[in-house]
């Protein structure tokens, strides 16, 4: 056990490069941590650390000895949690970091029903549009929307969003109802960016008529314009509850809204390219608290699209 602990310790030190406040994290005197890594390099026989004023870094062989020792804490967490999930209720942990408005609109109804089922597991969310580096701030699972580039990091898929356009009835009432998408260019649109709305023929809507239809009606670039761009979803969204517009948004986030008809589809046939949603981790190999709620988080996405169907 004073090997595994003493790897446990050198992974803090490796995680931070900063000997005060892994001891810090670790709870231990500095002395002591200091002592305990040295005797660990003894023991393999190769230095694993380069110490200055300022900093700790890894020398090569560290490198290589840091990647191993994650591989063997993981599989030593695994096992605790797997006898603990048969013996007691999961406990423990989850740090999460998440979009602002993914975490606002559709976070809330997931924790609710899973805090429910595992009341000893515990979150810490960070709602940030910044991409958080999971090594050093030491998170469990990251939600990114959109494409992921982060080959260092393993990717699950949480939900493929469906992309739709919506306005109040006050805006519909007001300005009138777009029947086509090229109707679009002479609405108000709440809008990310000065780019083209680019739609696309909703899956599985008009099947018959889109086999004769040439590329250019199954998928369509309309300029759009609007007194009002915003870098926020969340801003766009409540602009056009107040009637100030349309908007795209995922039918996924607007339940509430469009269960109480706050909110309206408009062009139900067309839709813009979807969103993908997906959780990134530092391993495959998962405490069994961080895999029962990706597994929760999938079940709600899809419960959720299922219903919208119905």
């Amino acid at each position: 056990m004073d090997l595994l602990r003493d790897i446990a310790l050198f992974v803090e030190v490796s995680r931070t490069k900063n000997f005060r406040l892994a001891a810090k994290n670790l709870e231990l005197p500095g002395s002591s941590l200091s002592r305990r890594i040295a005797a660990l390099e003894r023991s393999v026989g190769i230095p694993l650390l380069t110490r200055t004023t300022r900093k700790v870094e890894l020398t090569d062989a560290g490198r290589q000895y840091y990647q191993h020792c994650l591989g063997i804490l993981e599989q030593s967490q695994l096992a605790i949690d797997e006898l603990r999930q048969h013996h007691s209720q999961p406990s423990g942990l989850i740090r999460v970091s998440m979009p602002v408005d993914f975490g606002l609109l559709f976070m809330p109804r997931v924790l609710d029903t899973f805090c429910a089922q595992y009341p000893q597991i515990f979150f810490e969310l960070d709602l940030s549009p910044r991409r958080v580096d999971m090594l050093s701030e030491n998170f469990d699972l990251a939600l990114r929307v959109g494409e992921v580039q982060e080959p260092n990091l393993i990717t699950r898929r949480i939900n493929l969003f469906d992309i739709g356009l919506y306005a109040a009835p006050a805006y519909i009432e007001k300005h009138g109802m777009p029947r086509t998408p090229a109707d679009l260019s002479r609405h108000q649109c709440l809008r990310i960016n000065e780019q083209p709305w680019r739609l696309q023929r909703v899956p599985g809507r008009k099947k018959a008529a889109a086999t004769s239809m040439p590329p250019a009606a199954l998928a369509q670039s309309i300029p759009i314009r609007g007194q009002i761009c915003a870098n926020n979803p969340g801003m766009l969204r409540r602009l056009a509850l107040l009637g100030r517009g349309i908007f795209s948004g995922a039918a996924l986030m607007l339940q509430d809204d469009l269960r109480s008809g706050a909110l309206v589809r408009l062009l139900p046939g067309w839709c813009m390219p979807p969103l993908a949603i997906s959780a990134v981790m530092q391993s495959r190999q998962q405490p069994a608290r961080v895999r029962l709620f990706l597994d929760h988080m999938i079940a709600c996405c899809q419960s959720e699209q299922i219903s919208r169907r119905k």
